[in-house]
């Protein structure tokens, strides 16, 4: 059979407070909330939704929000790592027809010097390693002297720097 076309589901920055016990920002014992940006994206078929006109086949985001919620209150996780395979693995439950789950989870206070670090993860099964992960470092400040001509050189300029690095074999 031939597959069917996929919409997809995206919630973008959700905010939310997570107990991690690696002890990145603050000391481990006990664990403290700490802030993080999520988002996450599936495929989902909505055309049952637009040809019956009924909900009960579509996706409702505000459970989908209150579920993350309930996801990350719950737990107190050992890395952002356990952390993004929780989400995929929960939503990988729930909604079962879903061929890969996407998660980008930033650690908003976790670096001195910048203003996030963070991975993002894709899984195709929730007991499979992840497919791809990008880990990032964001908002990092240096001042550097930039420019080929004397006069250019003259004085340091502010310069922010976003790194990323994409692995596409599982982590073991």
């Amino acid at each position: 059979t031939a597959s069917r076309p996929s919409d997809f589901v995206r919630v973008n920055d959700l905010a939310l407070t997570v107990s991690f016990a690696d002890g990145s920002r603050w000391p481990a014992n006990p664990p403290h909330p700490q802030p993080v940006v999520v988002s996450f994206s599936f495929a989902h078929d909505v055309r049952d939704t637009a040809a019956t006109d009924d909900l009960a086949h579509s996706v409702n985001y505000s459970t989908l929000a209150k579920g993350m919620g309930a996801v990350v209150n719950s737990e107190v996780f050992p890395s952002l790592e356990s952390l993004a395979d929780r989400i995929c693995d929960v939503y990988a439950q729930q909604y079962t027809e879903t061929p890969t789950f996407t998660v980008r989870i930033k650690r908003t206070k976790a670096l001195l010097y910048g203003t996030a670090f963070g991975m993002e993860v894709t899984k195709s099964s929730p007991r499979m390693p992840p497919v791809e992960e990008c880990l990032s470092l964001e908002g990092i400040v240096a001042h550097a002297v930039i420019g080929i001509h004397p006069h250019e050189r003259e004085r340091k300029q502010r310069v922010v720097v976003n790194v990323s690095a994409t692995r596409r074999f599982p982590r073991l």
